[in-house]
């Protein structure tokens, strides 16, 4: 069976935030630069001529620039299908500005929300009154009749409390929700202490949450997690062999081409796909292939597959366990499930999800 592409980039707006978050990795560079206004548009331009119908602004905070509302009116002018931010929901409590948002073009709001209770979120965020102002902001989406999706961060603070974010979640009713372990890729070693939960000891709660989920949510994602620690979950599994096939995701070929801060110099993959897309029609599998090596080349880098792995019949479609994890807790609870290999990346998910249009 094939399966459609994702159509959609992420634009990164810069790292600049008005939350502190505990897990963050971007540490001093939340201080930073942000990307020029004008570098912004050629970015949306440049993914409109290749075919990309879905925009995510992500930070960093997009909403505290203040050419933001213009930004999202040009994607709109761009006949962008999905216009996106990705936010902590903080400007966005204010009524007035949300409605200037989505009078520009915004028509979708992926929320992060890394607490289910004010105690538990602002203590994460560091920012007192995180909380209010998030469900605040989400009370304003849903007035608006906007499509809005969540992501958790889940770290050793908050994953016991998982069932209970389910339970918050079926009350705000968001299109789609995700809970994404947290990513030790370049944190430090005092967050990657602090902040990791052990696979073996979240699986369980993750599970439960899909299972409070799954019948009122049409979408429920984990990210971050090998397969071998949510079988009989394993349609819910989107890790980075999964993610081109998923419609909410980023398509690598061509985030590679607008991805100038990404630690893995993605510059030379967008200097070929460049070339590439001066030879090959955008349907060519040329660009298939040329996303697999940029999703290979993010695996090596930050990940390993340790000797527990062998045999495993998830070997080809998972990506293994993060290096920082390894240094973390070693590598004792990792269990290779038998069976005949699966080598579709897709093929717990070819009934679940949308893989793009």
């Amino acid at each position: 069976m094939n399966f459609k592409t994702t159509k959609r980039v992420k634009i990164h707006t810069g790292y600049k935030c008005n939350l502190r978050c505990r897990f963050c990795y971007y540490g001093e560079d939340l201080r930073g630069e942000d990307c020029t206004t004008e570098k912004l548009k050629s970015f949306l331009k440049l993914a409109s001529e290749r075919g990309i119908k879905d925009v995510d602004f992500s930070g960093g905070e997009p909403t505290i620039r203040k050419d933001f509302v213009e930004l999202v009116s040009y994607a709109k002018k761009l006949r962008f299908r999905n216009i996106c931010v990705i936010t902590n929901g903080f400007m966005m409590a204010d009524k007035e500005y949300t409605e200037k948002l989505v009078d520009a073009g915004l028509n979708e709001v992926l929320f992060s929300v890394h607490g289910n209770s004010k105690k538990l979120n602002d203590y994460l965020t560091k920012v007192p009154s995180s909380f209010e102002r998030l469900m605040e902001a989400i009370k304003n989406i849903k007035s608006l009749d906007v499509r809005f999706r969540t992501n958790t961060t889940v770290t050793k603070q908050n994953y016991k409390s998982l069932a209970d974010f389910a339970r918050l979640f079926l009350r705000l009713k968001p299109a789609a929700v995700n809970f994404i372990l947290f990513n030790p890729f370049y944190s430090t070693s005092e967050q990657e202490t602090e902040m990791t939960p052990k696979f073996s000891e979240c699986s369980p709660y993750i599970k439960k949450a899909v299972d409070i989920l799954n019948p009122k949510i049409g979408k429920v994602t984990a990210r971050c997690i090998p397969f071998c620690f949510m079988q009989g979950y394993e349609k819910h599994v989107c890790n980075s062999f999964q993610v081109k096939y998923d419609s909410d995701e980023w398509l690598p070929h061509i985030q590679a081409r607008v991805e100038e801060v990404n630690p893995l110099k993605y510059h030379a993959y967008g200097l070929l796909d460049s070339v590439l897309s001066k030879i090959f029609s955008d349907d060519s599998k040329i660009f298939s292939l040329l996303d697999d090596a940029i999703v290979w080349s993010f695996v090596n880098s930050y990940y390993t597959k340790p000797d527990e792995c062998e045999g495993c019949k998830f070997y080809s479609i998972c990506d293994g366990v993060k290096k920082g994890y390894v240094r973390t807790f070693g590598t004792k609870e990792i269990k290779h499930v038998p069976g005949e290999e699966i080598k579709n990346p897709a093929h717990f998910r070819r009934n679940y999800g949308s893989y793009g249009e």
